[in-house]
Order: C-alpha cells, then structure tokens, then sequence
C-alpha cells in the first residue's frame, strides 16, 4: 500500500555542470504527493536543468532522485514515463498534420499494436481496444474543454490549446506525476486560469501530483501549494507561499537577480 505521508519525488545533492558551468549544484527538496508545486527562480537558475535531470533527458553528475520509492537518477526518459512520472515542454510537442484526437492516441502506452504479443490479437480484439482508446481520449478532450477540436488539426490550434492538449495526451497514459515547464508562457489570462483550473482538478479528481516552472507570481502564489526557490543552481527556499514571500534570500534572489546560466 502506498504511504501516502511520504514525498512522492525526494531530490537529494543533485548536480550538472556545463563545460565547467555549475547548472544545478546540490539541489535538494521534496514534493509532497497529491500536491500542486511550483518550482520558481530567476532566469538562469536552473529550474529547467533541473527538470531535465528529474525526468531523464540529461545525466546529473552526482545527487540521487527517488520517485515514488524508486530510484531513477541516470535512467533514461522513457524508464522515468513507464515509472509514472511525465513531463511537458515549454514549447508544445504537436504533430500539425494529424486531427486533435489522433495526436491524443499517440498518448496511450498500452497499444496491442506496440508488442509482439499484440500483433497476435484477432482483429476483433484490437478494434474493441482501439474504439476504448477513442473513448478515452475523446473524455479527456472534453475535460479539457477542446472536444469540439478532436477532428480537426493539430496545427490550427493557439497557443494555449496546444498545451491544453499536451496535458490531455500525458493524462492518456495515467501518470502518478506531471512536470510542467512554463504552462503558461505565452498563454492569454484566460485560458492561463483555464490550464491551471485543469491541474487542480486532475489533482482532486485523480490525486496527481504537479510540479510546474513558472515566472508569473499571482499564478504561483494564488495557485501553489508549495513552492521551490532556485538561485544560481541551488535550491535557497522551500515552503508555503506566505512563507517564501518573506523569506530574506528569496527577497535577495529576486531583487538583485541571477547571472548563473
């Protein structure tokens, strides 16, 4: 059974240098599980490298990163996703010439068609798994309010839809946690509070765990349960919204600013 006291994501002395540039350097906190977290920092603080390292893309060069009791530090993206946790880009990943639901199917990690045993399925079997798959995709496209969007391109959609629908194709595939690089950038005020009114809801609903990189404040001190500060490659703050508001080196991070890349 799941201890549901414990962090569901521990990072503990992670660290990744860049020809000699300390990125991430001792970074330690923790995510509380069923929790909306939002990691903050100046530019260049390594919010993104640390991102990264969670998921799988880079190698950290020490530190460890325990996920729902496992250890996945140096494992690849993929190993990381097929663990349960699942990450968005700050730039959507769409693909423009297939329709809105089909770029939803491409979310779903339990295709027939993805093993050997799978190909051995009767047709029959395959179209009833397809058709659930549809359907599956089809609720979390009106869950997300783009269901009137499901045939058409991908390429037609804004901005923000474009990452209302990422949201939508990692939740196809039920991870236990989302990282989210800047949900909101470039997004209009209202469907800005649109995403961020989803991730609540997934949270209460299906008891995900968030963690998001954004720059705009209101968003994170109105709709965080908790915060992680990064200055120059270190974590310096972690807490409760009120408390990192006043917390000195927070003040000092964000006043005098960051030239660490």
């Amino acid at each position: 059974m799941t201890d549901t006291r414990k962090p569901i994501l521990v990072v503990d002395g992670l660290a990744r240098a860049f020809g000699g540039v300390h990125a991430v350097e001792d970074a330690s906190f923790s995510v509380e599980r069923g929790s909306v977290t939002a990691l903050i920092g100046p530019n260049g603080a390594g919010k993104t490298t640390t991102f990264n390292l969670i998921a799988g893309a880079i190698r950290p060069d020490s530190g460890t990163v325990v996920f729902d009791g496992r250890h996945l530090e140096g494992r690849p993206a993929h190993e990381v996703a097929r663990a349960g946790m699942m990450r968005t880009f700050q730039l959507p990943r769409t693909m423009a010439a297939m329709t809105v639901l089909e770029n939803m199917m491409l979310g779903s990690v339990d295709h027939p068609g993805e093993s050997l045993g799978g190909t051995l399925l009767s047709r029959r079997r395959t179209k009833q798994h397809e058709k659930m798959l549809s359907e599956r995709a089809a609720s979390l496209l009106s869950t997300v309010g783009l269901a009137e969007k499901a045939a058409e391109y991908g390429g037609v959609l804004s901005g923000g839809q474009h990452k209302l629908l990422e949201i939508a194709r990692l939740l196809m595939a039920e991870p236990t946690m989302v990282l989210l690089d800047e949900p909101l950038a470039g997004v209009n005020p209202s469907l800005g509070e649109k995403i961020m009114d989803l991730v609540h809801r997934v949270r209460d609903e299906r008891g995900t765990t968030f963690l998001f990189i954004e720059h705009d404040m209101n968003t994170v001190m109105t709709r965080a349960d908790a915060i992680v500060v990064m200055a120059r490659g270190q974590v310096i703050a972690t807490g409760s919204p009120s408390a990192v508001q006043q917390d000195p080196a927070v003040i000092e991070a964000y006043l005098g600013g960051s030239t660490h890349e």
